[in-house]
């Protein structure tokens, strides 16, 4: 992948979609467009990483995902890499209610 190209072609959409979800206000008009960037800059994000992963290029599109679904949900955005821990998905139930294998909880850790 032709990171130059690539950036190229999308880095509009990227600065729109930062542009909007920067804004304290947006009419109907612009959530439609919020959320269709939403969904594509993900789709980017997932390309980059799977066929081209530039750390800061990702990083950069990370974040930028990042705060527009947290825009789009209502949801705080989760802070990644040294702030709380990010709980993913945010719904998750704690490791000892999952159901593991066969309907079993998994089990739980023992304190070190």
């Amino acid at each position: 992948m032709d990171l130059d190209a690539y950036v190229a072609e999308h880095g509009a959409e990227w600065r729109r979609l930062e542009h909007l979800t920067g804004r304290r206000r947006l009419d109907a008009a612009e959530v439609d467009e919020l959320v269709a960037l939403y969904q594509r800059s993900a789709t980017h994000l997932s390309a980059l990483r799977a066929r081209a992963p530039e750390p800061a290029l990702v990083n950069r599109l990370s974040h930028l995902v990042l705060a527009a679904r947290a825009r789009v949900t209502g949801r705080a955005p989760a802070v990644l890499g040294g702030g709380r821990p990010v709980s993913w998905p945010p719904t998750c139930p704690p490791p000892s209610t999952r159901p593991g294998p066969g309907g079993a909880a998994w089990p739980r850790r023992s304190a070190a």
